[in-house]
């Protein structure tokens, strides 16, 4: 198997997450308490004991985290938009809801870059 070098990489935040889900349930407070949430797989069974209960109660105090949920898929829409996001959703079904959430975070190096110069597949690449 040859090693396919890509430009892509993935990385998983899960504090917008927390967050959407913590709004949830803060939105459903006013309809309909969530008393307790029930998981369909492992996998979020391990999130939601593991990462939502240790982190929700830290979302309030990240101001890069912002969420939304909402009955109102316009709302929502209007919402990502704002925040400068292209997807738009479809209408929820009866009795459905949605939820958004956004981490606007900015890095910056430590030092100025240089820029340097790699041959890659007979192709010339500037990095900086």
């Amino acid at each position: 198997m040859q090693n396919k070098m890509t430009s892509e990489t993935t990385t998983i935040v899960t504090y917008p997450i927390v967050g959407a889900i913590r709004q949830i349930e803060e939105f459903l407070k006013k309809e309909s308490p969530v008393e307790r949430w029930e998981e369909n797989n492992e996998v979020l069974q391990l999130f939601m004991k593991e990462i939502y209960a240790i982190c929700k109660s830290e979302i309030p105090l990240i101001p890069e985290i912002e969420s939304i949920a909402n009955l109102d898929v316009n709302v929502i829409n209007k919402w990502l938009k704002h925040h400068g996001f292209d997807i738009k959703l479809d209408p929820f079904g009866p009795g459905g809801f949605g939820t958004a959430s956004k981490l606007d975070l900015t890095g910056y190096w430590n030092r100025t870059g240089t820029e340097q110069k790699i041959y890659v597949d007979h192709t010339n690449h500037i990095l900086v």
